[in-house]
């Protein structure tokens, strides 16, 4: 038969476990749509020596429904965030781009893709692979990925995952990679409050 000891144990022992399942529970929902894509490209197949790197945010609950379709950026809710340096461009191509340099998005893809993995080299639903600008899978059967500048200065896409910098350097995207999740400061702090909750309640519990 267990002791009042026992018995006092489990309690604090589910009370522990309650707040960190508690907390979990809110870390997860706070980070459950939006993600954040590295993006990745590189001028090396067409000869330069230009490459981007940068990220972007979006809603994915948003994004998949998007289809073949020019989404403005923004004020669209599927994109909150979009960050693009070039370097190694010629003169007048390179430079660091934000959300405000570009007005749209295009994301196609032939059937789902898994937005928790790293989007580039998926295999597609016709045998394709998603992120292939040309030959029998390119002209969209590789699916598309572009953004497109509001100004001269910004880089602008001109065929299946490439883009165009201003000085005229081509460049293929060649990695859209999500970020792994972090949770926003509020879910952490809650996270700590749950377990101080259960320091206290062990406290007054030995103190009786």
């Amino acid at each position: 038969m267990p002791t009042g000891v026992h018995v006092m144990k489990f309690k604090l022992f589910k009370s522990a476990v309650s707040a960190v399942v508690i907390s979990i529970g809110l870390i997860g929902s706070a980070v459950a749509d939006v993600v954040t894509f590295d993006i990745q490209a590189s001028g090396s197949s067409f000869g330069n020596q230009a490459t981007a790197t940068g990220f972007i945010t979006v809603d994915t609950a948003v994004l998949p429904a998007i289809g073949a379709q020019l989404v403005p950026v923004p004020p669209s809710p599927a994109v909150s965030n979009l960050e693009l340096t070039i370097t190694g461009a010629a003169a007048g191509g390179n430079g660091t781009f934000s959300l405000g340099d570009f007005d749209s998005l295009y994301f196609w893809a032939p059937s789902a893709l898994d937005l928790g993995q790293q989007l580039i080299g998926q295999v597609l639903s016709n045998g394709c692979i998603y992120g292939t600008s040309g030959g029998a899978c390119g002209e969209g059967n590789g699916g598309d990925f572009n953004l497109f500048g509001a100004n001269g200065a910004a880089p602008n896409g001109t065929f299946y995952f490439q883009l165009t910098t201003a000085s005229g350097d081509n460049l293929l995207i060649t990695s859209l990679a999500p970020q792994a999740a972090v949770p926003e400061p509020a879910t952490v702090t809650l996270f700590g409050l749950g377990l101080l909750g259960f320091a206290v309640s062990r406290r007054k519990a030995a103190k009786k």
